[in-house]
């Protein structure tokens, strides 16, 4: 005859107590471990390259078309807004104009230093 008290084992995995082991762990930690780091390396290309991308900070009519940092929290800037191109000195306590340009003025596109020094000859714009 079966003794009729027979011990039953349970197949669930934490029955006893026990957790997660080490090996878990590591599995669960090296994968948040990867996702921030494809996060951050995301963001750094994002301020790194965008504003070259045409990603950058661009509100409207204004637009951040290029960056010179000339020292610890100062640098110079162009800014476009509307149709002109400000270049800005920026530093961690005012923003200063230092020039103005009208789009209109180069519309017949880059020019070579001998042709811009020929026309400031001639006192041609």
């Amino acid at each position: 005859m079966a003794n009729a008290t027979e011990t039953v084992v349970s197949s669930a995995p934490f029955a006893t107590g026990a957790g997660p082991g080490l090996g878990d762990l590591m599995t669960v930690g090296g994968a948040l471990l990867l996702l921030l780091g494809v996060l951050y390396a995301g963001f750094w290309l994002l301020k790194r390259y965008g504003p070259r991308a045409g990603l950058g900070a661009s509100r409207g009519g204004l637009k951040l078309e290029s960056q010179l940092m000339l020292g610890p929290r100062r640098g110079v800037a162009v800014v476009r807004f509307l149709n002109k191109r400000l270049v800005l000195g920026v530093t961690d306590h005012s923003i200063n104009l230092l020039h103005e340009v009208d789009d209109n003025d180069d519309r017949d596109g880059p020019q070579s230093f001998q042709k811009a020094m020929d026309k400031a000859d001639q006192g041609g714009p």
